[in-house]
């Protein structure tokens, strides 16, 4: 969970109508996006990003799977990086993995730092 006075302040930037950035999410913490919404992932459903752009066979993708929650309500969702999801009050994009891409086979859990932006409806 972010620094209470982080969250403080990504709270206020959220309600502001500016975009929030969440930064540094571990894999099972919750971050809080506005007062009532917050996500959670909990897994990575799938992660073919490239390692090396010259030479990629890959789809290059990163799924997560996560928990929205928005006040009293929580639903399942998959998360593509780069892809916007609408959520109530706006859209929610995973941004980046915080680990770089391996053709090595999986990555450990406790590698991804997820950020997440957030983009207030107009």
């Amino acid at each position: 969970m972010p620094h209470p006075a982080i969250a403080s302040a990504l709270l206020l930037m959220a309600t502001s109508g500016a975009p929030t950035f969440v930064q540094n999410v571990a894999i099972f913490e919750a971050a809080p996006i506005t007062e009532t919404l917050s996500v959670t992932a909990f897994g990575i459903i799938k992660d073919s990003r490239c390692g090396d752009s010259y030479f990629c066979t890959r789809d290059n993708q990163l799924l997560v799977a996560a928990i929205i929650t928005d006040g009293d309500d929580q639903r399942e969702v998959s998360l593509e990086m780069g892809k916007p999801m609408a959520v109530n009050g706006g859209t929610l994009t995973l941004t980046s993995a915080g680990t770089p891409a391996t053709g090595r086979g999986a990555i450990h859990l406790k590698k991804y730092a997820l950020d997440f932006t957030f983009n207030p409806s107009r």
